[in-house]
């Protein structure tokens, strides 16, 4: 067995690594040496087959020392060599049957005929060519001596492999096992630059950083925790306040974002379960969204339901998990189901808020499709019920979006996006309030303009407001750029501030982990008194 993987082995190197071999280890045996008539010798024997595909040793090349070395090596397995028998000769023919003496007379049995005389002998199997094993020692005992160095270095380099085979089976064991344990999980975000007027006090800086765990737990569970992090709290407040309530926990600059576990059950119907502070949305999140900060509760997702085409998605918890410890609050629970219907192409959905924060109530359809080899989106959302539980008197406050690839293929795609959103439908946990933070804060214009990161970062709709827009990924001098276009208009009569934003940024690769993106926008005035405004800014970000 060990002879063999030798071989193995060389024949893989004598296929990519000839040309790298120490000097003289590659040099080619002329077709006069005497190991060529010997291995013939060995070869018409049957003894060992040739090299390489032809079978044979004297090909249109001369074979290298070290391709003799190989072929010496699988020599050592040779049946012949470890004394064990030849074949027999094919056996002869059987003779022919003699004729069948006459019939007797009916009565007594005739007597009966002699045999038949046996067929002629056939001929014997060609004999195999004459080599005994005193000479097949022989000639190996030469062909080891002669290729003695060029085996050693066969060997060296077999041990070589069989020392990288094994440090592999390590690698790949450790790897393996850390698979098994949760990992640690985040990123970093520090952005620079000026922001409003750049001539007046525009200069700013902003941190945000998550760091969690997260991995499996057991066989059958798979877990997550998450600290999140900003510089100054007041950065993320009209992200992370719910706009009623109290506010406990919410003005911290450190807070817990994420602590949850999932697991899957096959009971009723296979479902995955996620419990604990989590994130999650129903299509485009018009209705049901808690990006701007993760929920606490049960959530069952069943992909499949009953072998359909259906999927169910449930959730249960609190939309204020501090709002029990204020004095004199309650308790505020939340609840949202969705059903879809999903084929290969096309999907529709139906969206339930039953209880949103405090008393909201609403619905939402939501499709997808695929036309022409481009995703488009729609979902249409009602609000039923304010907060306050008073439902609203005449048509409910409602909101739609749409989204749909314009272009897209090689190293450019175009993306438009449309929304519309009553002034008085403001779902709390919902796409219309996202998650954003506040760069220029402390500037007379923050105000009157559009958040920076509430349109950069974020999809293009705001209470009150018809927006189009358009975002567009290409690469340039190797590096992926983004524009992004939205014209906003004012719904019901209010007065317009900011009608037109556009911003551009580029993407650099620094190391593995860290990229560094450069971003200029711009927000143009809608009325006289207002200037527009500009940002300049570098974000380094690095991901772990």
């Amino acid at each position: 067995m060990h002879r063999l993987v030798v071989a193995l082995c060389v024949a893989a190197l004598a296929a990519y690594a000839v040309p790298v071999l120490a000097a003289g280890v590659g040099d080619t045996v002329p077709f006069d040496h005497w190991a060529y008539d010997a291995v013939q010798k060995l070869v018409d024997a049957g003894i060992m087959i040739g090299y390489p595909k032809t079978n044979d040793f004297r090909g249109d090349r001369a074979l290298t020392r070290y391709e003799f070395a190989m072929a010496i090596s699988r020599l050592m397995d040779s049946p012949a060599l470890k004394g064990e028998p030849g074949k027999d000769g094919a056996k002869g023919d059987p003779g022919g049957t003699g004729p069948i003496g006459p019939k007797g007379e009916p009565g007594a049995p005739g007597a009966k005929g002699a045999p038949g005389d046996p067929g002629a002998k056939g001929e014997a199997g060609a004999p195999g060519a004459k080599v005994s094993d005193d000479e097949v020692r022989a000639i190996c005992a030469k062909l080891l001596e002669e290729f003695k160095k060029e085996l050693a270095d066969l060997q060296d380099q077999v041990d070589g492999l069989a020392e990288d085979v094994d440090d592999l089976d390590t690698r790949v064991a450790a790897l393996e096992e850390a698979m098994k344990r949760p990992k640690v999980t985040g990123w970093i975000d520090y952005r620079i630059g000026l922001a409003g007027d750049l001539w007046k006090n525009a200069e700013f800086d902003a941190l945000s950083a998550k760091i969690g765990i997260q991995g499996p737990i057991t066989d059958e569970l798979t877990g997550k925790i998450s600290l999140k992090m900003v510089d100054d709290a007041l950065r993320v407040a009209p992200a992370r306040m719910p706009g009623m309530g109290p506010t406990l926990g919410l003005m911290d600059n450190i807070w817990l974002d994420e602590a949850w576990l999932k697991g899957t059950t096959d009971w009723w119907t296979q479902a995955n379960w996620t419990v604990g502070r989590q994130y999650f949305a129903y299509g485009l999140g018009l209705m049901v969204n808690d990006e701007r900060r993760a929920l606490q509760g049960v959530h069952m997702n069943a992909p499949g339901l009953w072998g359909s085409d259906f999927t169910a998605d449930i959730f249960y918890g609190g939309a204020e998990y501090d709002l029990g410890l204020a004095v004199g609050g309650g308790n505020d629970g939340y609840g949202a189901a969705r059903l879809a219907y999903n084929r290969s192409k096309w999907g529709v959905a139906g969206n339930w808020l039953a209880t949103g924060l405090s008393e909201e109530e609403g619905w939402s359809a939501d499709m997808w499709a695929k036309i022409f080899n481009r995703n488009v989106a729609f979902e249409y959302a009602e609000l039923l019920q304010y907060p306050n539980g008073v439902r609203p008197a005449g048509n409910p406050p409602s909101s739609w979006m749409a989204t749909a690839q314009i272009l897209t293929g090689g190293d450019v795609q175009v993306d438009a996006l449309a929304s519309y959103t009553s002034f008085d439908y403001n779902i709390v946990y919902s796409t219309i309030n996202p998650y954003w933070e506040v760069i220029d804060y402390g500037n007379d214009l923050a105000g009157a303009a559009v958040p920076w990161e509430r349109w950069l970062r974020c999809p293009l709709i705001f209470p009150g407001k018809r927006l189009i827009g358009t975002l567009i990924h290409f690469n340039l001098l190797d590096m992926p750029w983004e524009v992004r276009y939205a014209n906003a208009k004012t719904l019901f009569g209010s007065v317009e501030t900011y009608d037109n934003v556009i911003g551009v940024s580029a993407t650099k690769k620094i190391v593995d982990g860290l990229n560094l993106t450069c971003t200029y926008a711009h927000e143009t005035a809608a009325v006289a008194g207002l200037d527009d405004i500009d940002l300049v800014q570098a974000s380094a970000v690095v991901e772990f």
